[in-house]
């Protein structure tokens, strides 16, 4: 089964991001109901379901099939699911990443969502984790030798492979100091098709700004940002 992205302009979807909400992996039915509830609200109709959310790859078949009623229910189609920091190049977890994505990808098939994102970036280290704006911290770096670039194409050429058996797209997220950054993935697992994401707002007129708009910004410039976006951070989980 081949995915074909028959979207046009008119009809590209603006997807909402569950990355401001707190993890929810075991939260009862009437907590996923609340947090996709403002969702709605807030007029989105399309929703990423990121992992640091909820990690639909290990839910069990009941729990899955009562998100994927919860979503039909509020009218929010999941056009994509993004596995966070689950590295296939990882030097100490690359087997338990590599299966986690696989898990991953049958999830989002039985939801129906169109676009698996995964990516070769690994966990925060504790500087990053420390500070505001982690990006700002050196994070890990994957080796750019021969054999590490052949691994990394090898193992998301097969997520790409499997992807599109599913009938859905495979989105390689930012690699910028990986090793596939200058070159690009051949065959399935190429990034064919990029989905917009916007993050829930908490209110009409405000919504928290994603962070890569800030790396380019002077460091006065982005402590001046910081305290707005903390703020409506603090309204949303309010």
């Amino acid at each position: 089964m081949t995915y074909t992205c028959k979207r046009t302009s008119a009809d590209w979807p603006i997807a909402a991001a569950m990355l401001p909400f707190p993890g929810s992996q075991d939260a009862d039915e009437a907590v996923w109901r609340k947090q996709l509830a403002q969702v709605r609200f807030e007029g989105f109709t399309a929703i990423d379901l990121t992992d640091n959310w909820v990690r639909i790859a290990d839910l069990s078949r009941e729990r899955l099939a009562l998100l994927k009623g919860l979503l039909e229910e509020y009218g929010l189609t999941p056009v994509a699911v993004s596995a966070i920091r689950r590295s296939v190049i990882d030097p100490v977890d690359w087997e338990g990443n590599l299966a986690y994505s696989h898990r991953v990808i049958d999830a989002a098939a039985f939801l129906g969502a169109e676009i698996v994102s995964v990516g070769l970036h690994r966990p925060l280290l504790d500087a990053q984790a420390r500070a505001l704006w982690f990006w700002t911290q050196p994070g890990p770096v994957d080796s750019h030798d021969p054999d590490n670039w052949r691994r990394a194409v090898t193992r998301l050429r097969e997520l790409g492979e499997h992807v599109e058996r599913a009938g859905m797209a495979l989105s390689l997220g930012d690699v910028r100091g990986h090793p596939a950054r200058h070159r690009r993935l051949r065959g399935p697992a190429r990034h064919r098709h990029r989905h917009e994401q916007r993050r829930p707002q908490s209110r009409p007129g405000q919504h928290l700004p994603a962070a890569p708009a800030y790396r380019g910004l002077p460091r006065e410039r982005r402590e001046m940002h910081a305290p707005r976006q903390l703020l409506a951070h603090e309204e949303l989980l309010a």
